[in-house]
């Protein structure tokens, strides 16, 4: 081999797994998009940002790029410039723009779109340019399911991103007439490009990793540095990524705060509706704090120790934040379920006899 390198991928758990619905007639979705297992005993897995690093790419493609890559280099500047023009121009506000849409897409796809493939083995080299050692799978300590849970999640994503790489590109033929006005860029036509390309780049990026984990190639490894940063979000020693066996301890806690016992010398009065919607608000704010594991605060620091690319740091906070706000949907969707439920049980209270109407009407059969 001409060039060896070897492979590390960094397990950053943003989450914990979702705790087990109550009474729930819908089932959680697991991390392969599916709804699994008995209503009130699924479990959504954690939320978790892999980083691959590669190594440096192999001279012979940085010394000679193909065309396709001066192409990409070319649309990048040119992107690039748009945002260094007058913030009244139409290219500022619509670098402004793709920059908004940019932030939506999922972490998980842009996470895979910069997996380096450059070291698969081709058709004039047959070799593989990677070491022959195995790569690195670092994870938290305590995470014992790491390296499964991201096999499963490299399995499901490649024919997702196969999926959608080929429905963008189906936008291209219906928006490339757009382009026959000189007047205005075809933006439609450049959107589903740019959306079929990042999701070809994902999808190659899945065909890899499932290559190398088909082939054993991935060894796991705990780091100092993220034990240190997970310790601070009390991780027990048999959570899992998973949530298989997801540990209740918790759940018991956040049960404890958000339903606690009345005084029973205390008269029960119905809370106003500000009241209730206060504390609604405020247990959400605290169950979200809970759930999160990694903070923004933790980001420089995992960078430093880690040797990371200071181009990674944007990435792993954007995936905090998509992290924060799906927590959030899912947190409100509960409350709603749990405010049916007991909406639907006061109904039925009220519609079904009570125990001395009962008995009333027993006692009057009977002197009849």
């Amino acid at each position: 081999m001409s060039q060896t390198a070897r492979l590390r991928v960094f397990a950053l758990p943003l989450t914990r797994p979702s705790r087990p619905a109550k009474s729930s007639g819908v089932g959680a979705v697991a991390s392969g998009g599916k709804k699994e297992g008995v209503a009130g005993q699924d479990v959504r897995p954690a939320y978790v940002y892999y980083h691959v690093q590669s190594p440096p790419e192999p001279s012979s493609n940085t010394k000679n790029p193909n065309a396709f890559k001066k192409m990409m280099d070319k649309a990048l500047d040119t992107w690039t410039s748009f945002g260094k023009e007058d913030k009244a121009s139409w290219k500022y506000k619509l670098y402004n723009w793709g920059e908004k849409v940019a932030d939506r897409v999922e972490f998980e796809e842009t996470a895979l779109k910069h997996v380096n493939v450059s070291f698969k083995p081709t058709e004039k080299n047959t070799e593989p340019l990677l070491d022959a050692a195995k790569g690195q799978f670092i994870y938290p300590r305590g995470m014992t399911d790491s390296l499964d849970v991201w096999r499963k999640h490299v399995e499901h994503r490649e024919p997702y991103h196969k999926r959608y790489m080929l429905l963008w590109s189906l936008g291209l033929p219906i928006t490339a007439p757009i382009g026959i006005a000189p007047i205005i860029p075809n933006v439609p036509f450049y959107f589903c490009a740019w959306r079929a390309w990042s999701h070809w780049r994902a999808w190659r990026g899945t065909k890899y990793l499932n290559q190398l984990l088909a082939a054993s190639y991935f060894e796991s490894s705990t780091n100092t540095t993220l034990d240190q940063i997970y310790d601070r979000s009390f991780i027990a020693t048999s959570d899992t990524l998973s949530g298989k066996d997801f540990s209740s301890t918790t759940s018991t806690t956040t049960n404890n705060a958000n339903h606690s016992t009345p005084d029973a010398t205390s008269s029960p009065s119905p809370p106003s509706s500000s009241s209730s919607s206060t504390t609604s608000i405020t247990s959400a704010s605290i169950e979200e704090d809970e759930q999160l594991l990694l903070r923004e605060a933790d980001v420089p620091v995992l960078i430093e120790a880690l040797q990371l690319q200071p181009s990674v740091g944007p990435e792993i906070l954007r995936a905090i934040e998509q992290a924060r706000l799906r927590l959030r949907k899912e947190l409100k969707a509960s409350q709603q379920q749990q405010q049916q439920q007991q909406s639907q049980s006061q109904e039925q209270k009220t519609s079904s006899p009570s125990s001395d109407d009962v008995q009333a009407q027993q006692r009057q059969k009977k002197d009849n």
